[in-house]
């Protein structure tokens, strides 16, 4: 046989491997298609139903070729008080090798927002760009990667205009959405256009980056890994009387959350390079929080609860929650250039009986409160505070702090003074409450001290 035979019956074969192959996977792809739907219209859905959000994916068409297929959908949105639809076309390309990547997979597509008169706004605010395009790649492994861009999306609702600018997403996850992501928004502002009473604070917050490694766990709701946060710039308009502004600036968080022996562990921090109302600087606020032995099976049902809305049911949950021996820590520290205000709060349960609980502290394996302040940091960020919340001039506001900073001073029995400092330190010890390496804390007094902190909180919802 000619070799010139031998080569061509090879591309024969080859092209008729590819051909079959590209239409499998036209079928496996168009499965797969037709799951990502129901995913989306069933899990992802019910867990937006918490904020308010339903998205459903009405499907328009689904017209599968030999190498490719055209699909379309329609994305349904809706809120309490409006109701959006973003039609949404695109191409899947067949694998083995689809013709789009030429890197073998099951499927490649590209997809873009459809230019309609139910999204001109959202083109016309685009300024001559596409205002969301995307492509992803669903592998042999089932791996699911790609990314999502929108330079330019306007919303508006109940009053409110919401914007995004700048939108990029990077992802490359399992095909349950589990994975590594990375999001990047160049601005985000939500500005009410109400009046009085009913104006909402305008929102702005920008360069936003978020960065997310997860890994999917035997528990449906419950990943462990890290997610990192990073803002520029936060800030809050309050314009329902007089002007206010809030602002946080330079602000990350970076959260990592770990399970052993069927128990969660999760460890956060929060850093602001300065926090700010009405331009007026109050200092840097750094916060680490720690969220230990949280039990996984009690926690993930808690999320199934959540998502379904019943009450009872996590009521119940979060007091399994707290009979496991759940352990929380929080050290929150403020600098000015005064000084610092630190604090700490240490706080881990013993298990118990809730139909057998002797007192309140037999509760508590661990119980420690401190708070550690500078008198001339505190007196600075009183005078701040009066400043901007209570709109007192600069004397005034000086005095208030004066006073203020007095009346701690003469609470001998909460404070101890020192020339520069104000202290303060409850800790467990032995079954007895300690305040200040001192003085014991009756079982009365701890009663009276929590029944006057359910009244308080009480009223805040009146």
């Amino acid at each position: 046989m000619k070799k010139s035979t031998v080569a061509i019956s090879v591309i024969v074969a080859l092209g008729a491997v590819w051909t079959g192959g590209a239409w499998y996977t036209g079928q496996k792809a168009q499965t797969e298609y037709e799951r990502q739907i129901q995913y989306v219209n069933e899990k992802v859905n019910k867990s937006l139903e918490f904020y308010g959000v339903e998205i459903k994916i009405e499907p328009v068409k689904f017209e599968r070729g030999l190498f490719t297929s055209e699909y379309a959908y329609n994305m349904k949105i809706t809120t309490d008080n409006a109701e959006t639809d973003l039609p949404i076309s695109g191409k899947l390309y067949h694998g083995p090798i689809p013709l789009n990547t030429f890197t073998p997979a099951i499927f490649s597509t590209d997809y873009e927002l459809v230019n309609n008169e139910q999204t001109k706004a959202l083109f016309d605010a685009a300024q001559g760009k596409k205002p969301l395009t995307g492509k992803f790649t669903f592998s042999y492994t089932e791996q699911i990667s790609g990314d999502l861009d929108a330079p330019l999306i306007v919303y508006n609702n109940n009053n409110v205009t919401t914007t995004f600018e700048n939108l990029k997403l990077v992802y490359d996850t399992d095909k349950n959405g589990i994975g590594k992501t990375e999001a990047t928004i160049g601005a985000f502002k939500a500005i009410s256009s109400a009046a009085g009473e009913k104006r909402a604070a305008d929102v702005e917050v920008t360069n936003i980056k978020v960065k997310s490694d997860l890994t999917a766990t035997k528990w449906e709701y419950l990943t462990v890994g890290k997610q990192e946060i990073a803002v520029e710039n936060v800030k809050l308009t309050n314009k329902t009387d007089v002007a206010k502004t809030f602002e946080l600036k330079n602000m990350s968080v970076t959260s990592e959350t770990d399970a052993k022996d069927n128990f969660f562990n999760v460890m956060s921090k929060v850093n602001v390079a300065d926090v700010l109302g009405n331009n007026q600087s109050f200092g840097t606020l750094d916060v680490d929080m720690q969220f230990n032995h949280l039990e996984a099976d009690t926690m993930n049902a808690f999320v199934v609860e959540s998502l379904n809305e019943n009450e009872r049911e996590l009521e119940a949950l979060g007091l399994k929650l707290l009979q496991n021996q759940p352990h929380f820590i929080l050290k929150p520290i403020f600098t000015n250039s005064a000084g610092k205000l630190d604090g700490n709060l240490n706080i881990e349960l013993n298990q118990f009986d809730v139909n057998n609980v002797n007192s309140v502290l037999s509760l508590f394996k661990q119980f420690e409160f401190g708070a550690d302040f500078n008198k001339a940091a505190l007196k600075q960020f009183i005078i701040s505070a009066a400043q901007v919340f209570e709109n007192m001039d600069n004397a005034t506001a000086e005095q208030f702090a004066e006073k203020q900073l007095k009346n701690l001073e003469m609470s001998k029995h909460t404070w101890v003074n020192s020339d520069d400092k104000l202290t303060t330190a409850l800790k467990l010890v032995d079954s007895k409450l300690i305040l200040n390496n001192t003085q014991e804390i009756s079982e009365q007094e701890i009663q009276m001290a929590l029944f006057m902190l359910m009244m308080g909180l009480g009223s805040l919802g009146q």
